[in-house]
């Protein structure tokens, strides 16, 4: 996965941020108000005891003239210590920076408490610094390389595998008709893989003729790469032979202890690769482990072919406990 910002460049931003929409409500108590209004205010919301010395944009501080260096001194004032917007960030860039096992990410929690904050706040951001001409903050939120668009992308991506490998080790019979609910954007691919978004595109396509199979979103025109996902078993599969692709390792044994329970073949037949993959074994490497063509591995994790005196040799492969396996595959295949 593609290195997060560091954490200090992240709490630069959060404090520009926070300075911008302090100025928002400034400005509309007002600035110098009879009763002090605005300037308290300002300075609560910044953890500041006063705005003393403050007499324009509160933003116009946290910048030396306009060579736009961070003026420290002013950016350390700014108290973003046990705020929700502080929290959420620190929580998707924890995820994403400790890379711990695939399976303990609690992709729910780290939505509701983390992605879906970050989101919010990014909306919120101010696009300019209210009329003095001086900087325009647009890409702090527009800029899809920006240190909060790209914290808020890199989590996107990273729970949205979690979920696919939490959903394929416990489908059951109808997984096939709403699996498509985790899906794969282009920039998802390029993030977990480290790969630029263009050699991504360039690999994905509808006809089956490139290494990822996409497909429409909402019967979109598949031609607009903004509205097409990656088949998830191909995008996984793609990025196994990226050198950057570092998701976290996934546990055989935590799988072995779900291929009971799972209703569905096709998921089914899927997991042996799906765990081979994210541990950074190829399909070929999977294939040379086999002896069989890597088109044959291909055909049994997308539910094509199933043999169960086959199913064992596959499932060792990648780590799991063949017999289980097997009795498992002789079950769904009745």
């Amino acid at each position: 996965m593609k290195a997060p910002p560091a954490w200090s460049s992240i709490e630069t931003d959060i404090r520009t941020v926070m300075a911008l929409a302090v100025d928002v409500c400034r400005n509309m108590v007002g600035q110098r108000h009879p009763s002090g209004r605005g300037d308290a205010a300002a300075a609560a919301l910044l953890g500041m005891e006063t705005l003393h010395g403050v007499d324009g944009f509160i933003v116009e501080e946290i910048y030396h003239s306009f060579t736009r260096r961070p003026n420290r001194k002013f950016l350390a004032k700014i108290d973003i210590e046990r705020t929700l917007f502080s929290d959420a960030a620190r929580r998707c860039y924890d995820l994403v920076a400790n890379k711990g096992p695939i399976e303990h990410i609690r992709y729910d929690d780290d939505r509701d408490d983390g992605l879906n904050w970050l989101r919010y706040f990014l909306s919120a951001i101010p696009d300019d610094s209210y009329g003095t001409g001086a900087f325009d903050y647009s890409d702090l939120k527009h800029n899809p390389d920006s240190n909060l668009r790209l914290l808020h992308d890199m989590t996107s991506a990273q729970l949205t595998l979690a979920e696919y490998v939490d959903d394929l080790t416990k489908a059951d019979a109808s997984w096939e008709e709403w699996r498509s609910t985790c899906v794969f954007t282009a920039r998802d691919i390029s993030l977990l893989g480290d790969v630029n978004i263009r050699t991504v595109r360039n690999v994905m396509g509808p006809n089956g003729n490139k290494p990822i199979r996409t497909e429409t979103i909402d019967g979109k025109a598949s031609r607009r790469p903004n509205l097409v996902w990656g088949n998830a078993l191909d995008s996984i599969e793609w990025l196994a032979g990226r050198r950057g692709f570092q998701p976290g390792s996934l546990s055989p044994q935590w799988v072995d202890g779900r291929i009971s329970a799972i209703g569905s073949l096709p998921a089914l037949a899927a997991v042996p690769g799906v765990v081979a993959w994210i541990n950074r074994t190829t399909t070929d490497e999977l294939a040379a482990k086999l002896q069989w063509l890597p088109e044959r591995v291909r055909s049994w994790t997308r539910g094509k072919d199933i043999y169960p005196e086959q199913a064992e040799a596959i499932s060792a492969a990648a780590g799991l406990d063949g017999k289980a396996y097997a009795s498992r595959i002789k079950s769904l295949l009745g």
